[in-house]
């Protein structure tokens, strides 16, 4: 199925495009597919998701999907395609309410690229802020273990020691 995949149209224009987004931490093509895909509506994001990862029945709690993206990026990445389509360009048709209520063709690509401009640099500039303070919060909490036993444990979990702890 990865191989049939990694043919479609969809993948072609993905990878065309993937470059773009590499620095905001999810430069995968399945990544920049669905982040292409959520201008035509939002929800299409999650649908695109379920398609491209093989989700064609899914429980009503999701499980499945969520093991699956959590091996396919990061936490990082995944706040910042989470920040990214949420301040994007809306959808088409309030793309083309947009465009109606400007009724000036110059304005409307002005707003829209403005949009999507302002996305990608809260995106990115979203990285090193979120790295920094997360990395100042884990050494404040392995810090104050010892002294204080409201603080959280950080050394009694392996996963967040793998993941947080160089």
């Amino acid at each position: 199925m990865e191989a049939a995949q990694a043919e479609c149209v969809l993948a072609k224009i993905g990878n065309l495009i993937s470059w773009i987004f590499t620095p905001l931490g999810w430069g995968d093509w399945k990544m920049t597919v669905a982040a292409i895909t959520g201008l035509v509506a939002k929800e299409n994001v999650v649908g695109t998701f379920g398609q491209l990862f093989g989700f064609a029945e899914v429980a009503e709690d999701g499980q499945e999907i969520w093991g699956t993206l959590a091996n396919s990026m990061s936490q990082i990445a995944a706040y910042s395609f989470l920040v990214f389509n949420l301040l994007c360009a809306p959808c088409f048709a309030a793309m083309g309410a947009i465009k109606r209520e400007m009724n000036n063709a110059k304005w409307f690509w002005f707003a829209i690229g403005y949009q999507c401009l302002l996305a990608y640099l809260v995106s990115l500039l979203h990285l090193p802020v979120w790295y920094t303070l997360h990395r100042w919060r884990i050494r404040y909490w392995n810090s104050s273990c010892n002294r204080n036993s409201d603080r959280f444990p950080l050394h009694a979990v392996p996963s967040l020691q793998r993941e947080y702890i160089t």
